[in-house]
This record gives C-alpha cells, structure tokens and sequence, in this order.
C-alpha cells in the first residue's frame, strides 16, 4: 500500500511450468560490464562518438544510452525525419537490439509521445510480445528538435518464447486473486472487486526481483468495495494458476474539491470547497480546519507545478484535485492515521492534511501519470522518495500553518500528530539507509514492520539524501557538494521523473536519469551550468546510487574451502529421472510439463503449493563419506514461492533426516551452516501439517543453495527427505530443488621439494645419484603415494627412466594397515613399477624399492610433519644412468583420494 507511512487452482508445474520469483535487478557502467557486452561494435562506436553506456548486470543489456550537454546523437543512416516519433523509431531500430529488443518493429509499440517546453521530444516504447504487453518492458528515447538522440533509457526483456495462449480463463484468476486478497487482508471476499484481467507477460529481472523465466500472467487489481485503502496488483500466472506476485499500490491536484468524510469511510462524502471557494480558510462557517488545509495545499502543489515546470494539474490537462478528509475505513480505527493516493483522490485521516504530506500524497498522483514506478522493490522506493522530494520542495517553498522553522527543514510531517516519520537530511535517524551500501538498506521482503512491498519507505532514504545534498550540499561519504537549490534541482528531478524513468527503473536508473536531465538542462531556462551537474553527480556518488545494495539478496552456500577438492558420494541432477528418489507429491519438471526450470541440464524436482492442505514428501538415502576431511555435507540449489502475506507465513517447506531408516525423523534445520536458511515460522491457522515449525517460506527470488553439515554421521547412512506443507487456501508456486549431492571436501597433499641432486648440480655420479626429497604434508592424514619420474626432456616425455612409487602413510595409518589384511608393520607395502623406454636410453632396468613398514615411518616421520604423510627425506636407491647426460625428474603426490600435487622440474648432468 502506497501509504505515507511504514506501515484457484494450483501451481501445477507439472501442467504448465513454473513461474517467477524475484531477486534484485541492479546494473553497473560500461566500464564495470562483466561478459562481452561493452566490446560489441555498437557499444564501441557510441563512446567513441562521447556517449554513456550502461549494462544492466542482470541481463547483461544495455539499459541507458546517455550523451553530454550538446552532443546528441545523430540520426543512424542519415535518416532525415518528418517527426520526432519517426526520429525515435530511427534510433529505437539501430539500438533496439542493445537492449534486448532485437525486432523493434516487430516487438515494439509507441505507449506516448510529447514535447516539452525545451522542444525536446519523449517517446515511450512498450515491449509487446505476440501482441501481449510486457510489464515493465518500456524504453524512452529522447530528441532534439533536430532528431537527434539526448538519451534512450528502459529494459526490455530479450529472447521471449513463451505461448501467448493461457490455459487459466480470467474467470479463475479473478477467483485466485480475490480469495489471496480475502485471506491477506483479512476480510470478507464479498466486500472485494476484481477488475478486468489482462494478459500480461511478467519478467522479473524488470523489477530487480529475481533470475526466474518470463511467464504469461493475467494482470488485474482488487479494491475494495467499502472504500477501505486495498488496490492490490495481483499477477496468476496464466499457465498455471499459481499467484506470482502481489503488492498494494494504493499510494501511501487547479481545479480543486474537498470532501468531509466525517468519520465514515463514505468517499468522496459530503463536498465542502470547490475552486471557488476562499484559499485559506474555504469551510468559514463550517470550520473543517482538515478541510481547509487539504484544499489549500493541494492549490500549493498545484501552483509549484505550474509556475516553475508548467503543467497544469498532475496529468498536464487541468485534472481535478479530488481530497476527502477524516476519513476512516469501514470497521478499522478512527480516527485514520494516515494518508494515500487511491488512483483517483486523495483520502486524509484525521489531522493528516498538511503541507508536505499533502504534496507527498499529491505527487503519488503525479508519478502515475508520468514514469507510474511499480510500487515495489527499487522502483517502489523511488515512487516513495520522489513523493518525499516534491513534499518537501512545496513545503520550503510556501508557507502555511504548521512549522517553517530551520530545525524541520528537510523532516517529513513535522506538523502530524505524531512528528515526523522521516528525516530527509539524515535519515538514518529513522532507521533508512542513506545510501546503497548501509546495513539499514532492505534487501528482504520481511522486515521489522512487515512486508512493506520489498521496503519502499526504508529504501526511500537513499535518494532522499541525495535530494537533500543536491539542494543544500554538505560533506557526506568522502564527498563535498556545493548546494545548487530548489529551483535547479527540482528542474531536474521534474526532467527524470516526466521524460526518463519508465514503470520498472531501479537505482542505477535514477542515477542515469539525473545525471542526464542535468545535462539536457545545460544552458537552458533553469539556470543549469556544466559546474552544477558535477555537483549533481557527486551528490548520487555520496549516496552510492550507481552501487548495488548489501549482498545476500540471493545466498549460495559455500560448497569447499579455497583448496579443497570437492568428492561427491551421492550427486543427481535428475537429467536421469528420479530413480534414486521415493516421492509423494514431488514429481520431474521438464520442458514436457512446463520447464525447463533447472540449474543445470533441464530436470528438477518439484512439489506444487496446492490450496488444499497435503505434506508432500520427496526421500533418498545417503551413505556420509567417513574420510576426516575438512567438510562432510548436504548440499542441494532450490528456489521457492509460497503462500505467505507480510509476516504470515501459510505454506512452507522443510529438510529432515533420520538414522533409524525412517523409522523417527529429526528437523536438519539446525545443521544448515551455509546459504539459504529457514526464514520463518508457518501460520497454525488453515490446518498447515507444519504449522509452527520453521521453514523455508514466502519467496526465495529465484535460486539459491543450502548446504547442511554432516561432520556428525561420518560413515552412517542416512535418509533424507524435503516436505512441502500447505494449507487449505490459496496456490502460490511451490518448491523446486535441483542439483542435490552429499560430498566432502579433500584437501590435496603440499607438493614434495627436491633436495638432491641439486637442481642445475654437475657431475653427478651416475651409477649412484642419491636422489632425495622432502615429503608432503596432507591436511586430511591420507595415504600418500610418491612418484618419481627421471626423463632426458623438461616435459618428462622423452628417455625416461623409471617410474618409482614410494607409499607413505599418514595419521589414518592404522586404519589403512587394517585394511591390507593383515599385512602388518612388517609387510611390503611399498612398491616399485619401472618402465622402460623405447630407444637407446634403455637400460632394460626396473627399479624396485621396497623399504619394511617400520624403517619407512621412522625415516619419514611416521606420517608427521603436519597432518600426515611427511616431514622426512626419502632417499631412493641408486640407479644407473647414462654418463655425460643431462637429466630431468620430478616427484609427485597421491593422496589416493582427489589430489595430487608435484614438485617443480629439476634438472642436473651425470659425469
């Protein structure tokens, strides 16, 4: 919900695929770019003509072309155009493909186009595949009056393939989304309203929400029909049924009408002022002091936006400021405490109506018609700060009945009730991040105050800082600006907001955006100089606005230390089936029944999250490697969307094992030590069989990975099983898990160092060598077995000698002994296998060596020398060799297990 303040049928994957979860879309600079994308040819040729490319880090496409104050770019091909749209199209066919779009004609559609006063010309493209819209699929090319390109800002979604035909009719979407919203919020189905769904296709990485495919999805909003503040976007998907996305966007004007609810949630209720009505005081007689100030302040936004951008109302075409006040919803408390935009009005609770928050709430209104930022994620957050920013402009610009005073400069609603509830100029003083890389920034769904569509109003303290900065300027982050004032900065961000931002632009976009307002500005009306826009950019660098946010967003579990070798005992990717499994429920999603959803090859493992209550259950059976290696562990990528609303968790998922062979079953979440864990505890309410544990719950955006110690089983065998838990109301997607595998983690021996002959030595006796080295050492006590190769090349391919195997034995040594049968200390475990070469440095030889078990360890340290197998000189037996040769050998370590490691190549020269 939009507010001021922080405040069907089943997922059937098996029918018809799965669908999105979210995870941050965040982008970085050309010179930043990861893959090949800024050594295209295009890209190239852009700079070298002076322009800004930006890649978007998800995707990898371009998102922002950019160009200095008087430097657009020309028309591609020498096009000369009869009108700014056939001059956008010129451009958007050239640098379609950058972004994504490689059939502009084809995959793209004009959604607006007007001039503004600078004679520079906005065209918005909507991405449509097969005529369906894509959500948040747009791209802004800007002109000149001559054609050229300013800038081209948006993102697109490449490479789609999906069936445009729906297997969901919008009858049971409807359904879906209605009974969603009922349950959500609480209420009575019969007091919702469905509107008409649309088909939509629905890409996440557009609204930095996750790594998941592109879906068919039916769009439609449910409001409420008492009034109360519910205007909730709901996504189903179209193929399947399940709910993929949902958030409020009820956003929490001088032709001008102000109602008085008086207490009932009746909107608009009872008019009492209309244009014509006096300013300041418009309800005399009445003295609705709400009243008077909603209508006097909206003719103040409306005034601002007039005179310093000159639009007329928030749609630029006289719009009528609709406000009702001391409103209450129909069976919550009253009075109201707080403020929204609806779509339509502005609603005020009691003692709400004033300056900034008026302006705030107007200013939703006015980003609808303009970029209409989802109001989710990133781009929610810039809906939030942008009403911040334009609240506080008109609040320091006119006076009016609450404090001016230099102490609330920069503080939102200091003239509530309650006080402010944010602090523009430091806003960690209300706990928002003032830039990206603050560990106050939100990252997850869920935080302290619910679910607050991905932290619109936390996340809002970044740009807030930099509004704040650009204006009054200040030291901040290592950097200094010098402030440039209202007038300039509000020219830009009006730039940004009317002709750059599109629905789904995130922080880099807005980053992008105002630097390149300030640029097209440069020299015009406002006053704007090259100076100033410095200034600009090192405010958003103080803010970090081109940075991604704090990691974890997605967590992988770490799988081995730095050196350590990774040695599987169970490993499936299900590309082979399911044989190794026993299910119920859990079932191969393909390409044949949805897919392919999968993080290698194209099978997983899925379980659907049904609206009727089930434990379905998906087991295998692991043998725990016994090796004292330095990790044993469960490991497995999964991702997950399931039924949950705010702070309630409804359906969820756990990871269980049991040592008896299922005989009793024990809850693995206390042993998961790395990646992705439980995030929550499941609702008791709707008969959930899990309800009350803890769980995987609500959305994983997309992938991540778990991994669960096993330190403790070394040479037990185990089952596993994962079960999915659901209620008796509502599908959301389910669980998939793919790439499950129990391993260790083997570190490889330290290389041998060679001793003697001296590397380079000279008159080397060939008939007595005396080679010798230092052993390994081996941090997992292996068995190590030493090979000592003596060739006439560097590359030890040529004129070789022997091979000579040496065993040592490390700290397991008892246990390998053990394992021989019997042998004993006093047997030969060490063998020798001479090879011979062909040509005439054959010397039909065959080195043997074999040393008694107790000679060995008493020569080589008995496996000591850190951790097992080294710490001695072995010295091997003479060998004959060719006189005035020069020779090449190496010795190498087995650990017998999964790692070898060899000393450099020595050289020396016989007599």
């Amino acid at each position: 919900m939009q507010r001021l303040l922080v405040g069907t049928r089943r997922w059937s994957i098996r029918g018809q695929g799965l669908a999105l979860v979210f995870a941050v879309l965040w982008s970085l600079p050309v010179g930043m770019a990861y893959g090949q994308g800024k050594h295209d040819p295009m890209v190239m040729d852009l700079q070298s003509q002076g322009a800004q490319v930006t890649f978007s880090r998800a995707s990898k496409q371009v998102g922002f072309i950019g160009t200095k104050a008087g430097r657009p770019l020309a028309l591609p091909g020498g096009v000369v155009p009869r009108s700014p749209q056939e001059a956008a199209w010129a451009h958007i066919s050239a640098y379609g493909p950058l972004f994504g779009v490689a059939n502009p004609a084809h995959d793209l559609t004009v959604m607006s186009s007007h001039t503004d006063r600078l004679g520079n010309t906005m065209t918005r493209f909507q991405q449509v595949h097969q005529g369906v819209p894509v959500m948040g699929g747009e791209i802004i090319v800007n002109t000149n009056p001559a054609g050229g390109m300013i800038s081209a800002i948006g993102k697109a979604s490449p490479k789609l393939a999906m069936s445009t035909t729906p297997a969901i009719s919008a009858r049971q979407a409807q359904n879906t989304a209605l009974e969603l919203t009922a349950k959500g919020y609480q209420t009575d189905r019969a007091s919702l309203a469905a509107g008409l769904p649309t088909l939509t296709v629905y890409d996440p990485l557009l609204l930095g929400a996750g790594n998941s495919p592109a879906r068919l999805v039916w769009r439609m909003e449910i409001t409420a029909g008492g009034g109360e503040p519910i205007k909730e976007l709901v996504l189903v998907d179209a193929q399947t049924g399940g709910v993929l996305l949902r958030f409020n966007q009820v956003d929490a004007v001088k032709n001008r009408v102000t109602y008085d609810a008086n207490s009932s949630s009746a909107l608009p209720g009872t008019q009492v002022c209309t244009e014509a009505s006096n300013n300041t005081n418009c309800t005399t007689g009445t003295i609705i002091t709400d009243a008077d100030h909603a209508h006097r302040y909206a003719g103040d936004f409306y005034d601002f936006l007039f005179s310093q951008h000159g639009r007329d109302s928030i749609d630029n075409a006289g719009m009528t400021l609709k406000s009702t006040v001391r409103y209450c919803p129909f069976g919550g408390p009253c009075p109201f405490g707080n403020a929204y935009w609806d779509g339509t009005q502005m609603v005020y609770g009691a003692g709400y109506p004033v300056q900034d928050v008026v302006a705030h709430e107007l200013t939703h209104g006015f980003t609808s018609k303009t970029s209409n930022l989802f109001y989710v994620y990133q781009s929610g957050a810039i809906n939030e700060s942008l009403s911040d920013v334009w609240g506080e402009f008109v609040d320091l610009t006119y006076a009016d009945a609450g404090s001016d005073a230099a102490a609330d400069r920069w503080k939102l609603g200091e003239d509530l009730a309650i006080g402010a509830i944010r602090n523009m100029a430091n806003p960690t003083l209300f706990n928002d991040p003032d830039r990206m890389t603050s560990l106050l920034y939100v990252v997850n769904d869920a935080n302290a105050a619910g679910w607050d569509n991905g932290g619109v109003h936390t996340n809002s303290g970044v740009n807030n800082k930099a509004a704040f900065l650009m204006v009054d300027g200040g030291t901040f982050n290592g950097k200094t600006i010098t402030g440039i004032g209202i007038p300039k900065t509000a020219a830009m961000y009006y730039l940004a907001q009317t002709t750059l931002l599109t629905s789904a632009s995130d922080y880099l976009d807005l980053y992008n955006a105002l630097n390149q307002a300030c640029q097209t500005l440069v020299g015009g009306a406002a006053g704007i100089t090259a100076a100033d826009c410095t200034q600009v950019d090192n405010a958003l660098l103080a803010v970090e606005m081109n940075l991604s946010p704090v990691a974890g967003y997605n967590p992988e579990a770490a799988v081995c230390p730095v050196g350590a070798t990774q040695v599987a005992v169970f490993a499936d990717d299900f590309e082979g089936g399911t044989a190794k499994w026993s299910a119920n429920g859990w079932y191969l999603l393909n390409q044949t029944n949805g897919g392919p959803y999968a993080t290698s090859g194209v099978n997983s493992l899925a379980a659907d999250d049904v609206a009727v209550v089930s434990d379905q259950k998906a087991t295998i059976t692991v043998k725990v490697p016994k090796q004292p290696t330095a990790v044993t562990a469960l490991y497995f990528r999964h991702m997950f969307l399931l039924d949950w609303w705010g702070a309630s968790y409804y359906d969820g998922g756990v990871v269980e094992y049991s040592t008896d062979g299922g005989a009793t079953w024990t809850d693995a979440g206390p042993l998961m030590d790395s990646g992705k864990t439980y995030g929550g505890v499941l609702s008791t309410l709707y008969q959930n069989p899990l309800g009350g544990r803890n769980a995987f719950v609500g959305d994983s955006h997309g992938f991540v990975s778990t991994r669960i110690d096993l330190s403790g089983f070394k040479g037990q065998t185990l089952k596993f099983r994962w079960r999915l838990g659901t209620d008796n109301a509502v599908s959301y997607l389910g669980w998939v898990v793919d790439d499950v595998k129990a391993y260790s983690c083997n570190f490889p021996p330290t290389a041998p160092v060679l001793t003697t002959p001296a590397d380079m030595a000279t008159g080397v006796d060939p008939a007595a060598p005396g080679f010798a080295y230092t052993a390994s050492t081996d941090a997992n006590a292996d068995v190590l077995t030493y090979t000592t190769k003596v060739c006439t090349n560097a590359a030890l391919t040529t004129g070789c000698m022997a091979n000579v195997q040496v065993v040592m034995l490390g700290f397991n040594r008892k246990e390998w002994l053990a394992g021989l049968g019997g042998l004993g200390s006093t047997g030969l475990f060490v063998a020798g296998l001479a090879w011979l070469p062909r040509r005439r440095f054959r010397l039909g030889l065959a080195v043997l060596l074999v040393f008694a078990a107790m000679t060995l360890l008493a020569s080589c340290g008995g496996g000591g020398g850190g951790g097992g197998g080294g710490g001695g000189t072995p010295a091997l037996p003479p060998v004959n060799l060719s006189p005035a040769t020069t020779y090449y050998w190496q010795v190498t370590v087995d650990d017998g297990f999964t790692g070898k490691a060899s000393s450099p190549v020595w050289s020396f020269t016989t007599l």
